[in-house]
């Protein structure tokens, strides 16, 4: 809808795509493109705040989850008690 000049009504559905998920990165994305595209620039700023929020959030959650996965195998890669390990 963007690229086909109804600017207008892409941007009412992706302010309720948004609405029904604010972390939808891909919907906070076109509507900054939408909201320049149409020239309203206080907001399509304000959008760009919100997507960048939501990408630094998913890098804190991806991030998390890497140092879980990095500890777990850590953990059970580590010898247990009792447990002898030949020298070679």
């Amino acid at each position: 809808m963007i690229q086909a000049g109804r600017l207008p009504k892409a941007i009412a559905e992706l302010v309720l795509a948004i609405h029904l998920d604010a972390t939808d990165r891909t919907a906070l994305n076109q509507l900054v493109t939408a909201y320049r595209r149409s020239g309203r620039s206080d907001d399509a700023s304000r959008m760009a705040g919100q997507l960048a929020a939501a990408v630094s959030r998913e890098r804190v959650k991806e991030t998390v989850k890497n140092r879980v996965h990095l500890i777990a195998d850590t953990v059970a890669a580590a010898p247990q008690p009792g447990v002898v390990i030949p020298l070679k």
